[in-house]
């Protein structure tokens, strides 16, 4: 076998699970890497491992006793593999938290096909906390911008910081994607494409960014967020620089649609590896410093995305536009692809509008954009009119709301009053009327059940089962039993035959133990039958087994030789004895 096997493609198990949940790309390559390390320990496949644990889990015959049995849980083959496996991941020196990630893709196998897992390792995987000074700064990005080799790196770092959007959802963007995302700025009539766009002036330019995030997809978490023209200027420049590459290299020149944003120099997709590069020659340049959990470099790409985040969330209520669809709804996990607290997907995505110049999310991008600047300089000059403008619109809207909350105050206030005086209205209406209430009640309950009671005795009188057994009184006591039930849900026939059935199975069971009860009769023998008949009846109904007459028979006569057995040498049941005398009948 090969040193790494895809078993997610060549092993039928894995491949069926893989399907049915809908796995990301990352998270197969983490269930291939966890199998290929498990066969090197123990040589077998996820399907070898599906077997055997199936196996282990059915009852056996002990070749010493001749009973049934069932190997213990901490004995079987999976738990040993769990723990030989845990064993092998604390000596690779392993982070408590790539240990755990791996123990359960291991114990995902085993759940997905139903067979009982081991006792779970108790992993402690502390919480990381993150101070004010764990994240990056502007100033800091401004530095990284300058120490970027390209003019690709500084618009991906700049796109990763006024964006907020995540690795992976930035590689995966293409140049249609960006034609998309600023739809609006093209004319009426005008073809919407790459080289029509950047014709225009990238200073005047938020593309709208809307996208279902690969780490949530399978939530159906839609994120729409943009970038500040700042961003748009190294993007333009990126982009016609690349043009400008293809041109002296002799290729097509055009970008196609489907061409990766951000791309290597022939156009390929950049990988993971690609962008930790970047952020690890920054990290170097900026002093490679190390965040105060001692885990993770201090600069990169999860950082600008908490840069993101933690900047909109400190200055959205500077910024907040009154909108009747939107004004509940938290903007900045929009912003970043997260549910907002307390709202469903539907009604979050219901106050989502189509984009345009004048739609809800983007004034408010655009208002917030002066604290996403990376240089210093660019705040002044995206303050722009329409952002006054905006200030000045919430100063009188908050006049007006505290206006309006005064005279709400007082038609409440005057309301409440009435609404009380009517209250303690019906409540002295309501005392007088509940008693009333309660004996008519009382009085169609007894009517009703005196009707039942009536009909059930009509049914059952001359009827051949009821006269044989003689059920009469057994099955009214049923019914009264049943009466008192909240689930009850009246006699019909089906209900009267049910009861019937039952009492004859009753007189029907006990009538087989009888003979022998009349040899024995003292408190030992009846507490040794009472015992008996408890572990017998809960055996055979938690294993599902249904015996024939002849089988019924004979099961009997071994547990009135056991208790009789019991009784003699002055002994209790035991559950143990009991299953297999069960089971020795039903596996015949």
């Amino acid at each position: 076998m090969p040193t790494k096997t895809k078993f997610s493609e060549t092993d039928a198990k894995l491949s069926m699970m893989v399907k049915r949940r809908t796995l990301t790309k990352n998270a197969i390559k983490n269930y291939n890497t966890v199998f290929n390390e498990i066969y090197k320990l123990f040589g077998v496949t996820p399907s070898d491992i599906v077997r055997i644990g199936k196996r282990e889990q059915k009852p056996y015959v002990d070749k010493e006793t001749g009973a049934y049995d069932i190997l213990d849980l901490e004995d079987r083959t999976v738990t040993i593999y769990q723990f030989k496996y845990y064993d092998y991941l604390k000596s690779k020196g392993l982070a408590n938290r790539t240990i755990k990630l791996k123990i359960d893709s291991f114990r995902a196998l085993l759940g997905e096909f139903n067979i009982q897992k081991p006792k779970s390792i108790e992993i402690i995987i502390p919480k990381d906390r993150i101070r004010d000074e764990d994240i990056v700064s502007w100033r800091e990005v401004e530095n990284a911008l300058s120490f970027c080799k390209s003019i690709r790196d500084k618009a991906i770092v700049s796109f990763f910081a006024t964006t907020g959007l995540r690795s992976s959802d930035v590689r995966n963007l293409t140049i249609g994607d960006l034609v998309d995302a600023c739809g609006i700025y093209f004319e009426n009539g005008e073809e919407k494409t790459i080289e029509n766009l950047l014709s225009k002036n990238p200073e005047e330019i938020y593309p709208c960014w809307e996208i279902m995030p690969q780490k949530t997809s399978k939530k159906s978490q839609l994120c729409v967020t943009f970038n500040t023209p700042e961003t748009s200027t190294y993007i333009w420049q990126y982009l016609n620089n690349r043009i400008e590459y293809n041109m002296r290299k002799g290729r097509n020149e055009k970008l196609e649609s489907d061409y990766p944003l951000f791309a290597t120099s022939t156009n390929k997709e950049l990988k993971s590896t690609a962008i930790e590069q970047l952020f690890q020659r920054l990290n170097k340049q900026l002093g490679d410093k190390m965040d105060k959990n001692g885990k993770y470099r201090r600069f990169r790409s999860h950082s600008l995305r908490k840069l993101f985040s933690t900047t909109c969330r400190r200055n959205i209520t500077q910024v907040v536009i009154n909108s009747d669809k939107t004004s509940e709804v938290d903007i900045i996990t929009i912003f970043t692809g997260h549910v907002p607290p307390n709202k469903s997907n539907s009604k979050v995505y219901e106050a989502i509008e189509s984009d345009s110049h004048d739609s809800y999310l983007r004034k408010i991008y655009i208002a917030l954009s002066p604290y996403l600047s990376i240089k210093e300089i660019e705040i002044k000059d995206i303050k722009t009119q329409q952002y006054k403008d905006l200030e000045e619109q919430n100063k009188a809207l908050k006049q007006q709301l505290e206006a309006q909350a005064v005279s709400m105050q007082r038609e409440m206030d005057e309301q409440k009053e009435q609404y009380e005086k009517k209250i303690r209205h019906v409540e002295s209406v309501n005392t007088a009327l509940s008693s009333q209430v309660l004996d008519i009640q009382n009085q169609l309950d007894n009517l009703a059940n005196a009707n039942d009671l009536k009909r059930i005795q009509e049914y059952i009188s001359g009827h051949e089962v009821v006269e044989k057994y003689k059920l009469a009184s057994i099955i009214i006591g049923y019914y009264k039993e049943d009466v008192k039930k909240d689930d009850f849900e009246g006699v019909t026939i089906d209900y009267i035959d049910e009861l019937i059935m039952q009492a004859r199975n009753f007189v029907v069971a006990k009538s087989m133990i009888q003979p022998i009860d009349e040899i024995y009769n003292d408190d030992l023998w009846k507490e040794i039958k009472t015992e008996i008949d408890i572990y017998s009846q809960d055996i055979i109904y938690n294993l599902g087994y249904e015996f024939s007459k002849s089988q019924r028979k004979k099961l009997y006569d071994k547990l009135d030789d056991y208790a009789s057995d019991l009784w003699k040498n002055k002994k209790k049941a035991n559950r143990y004895d009991v299953e297999n005398i069960v089971n020795g009948i039903a596996i015949r």
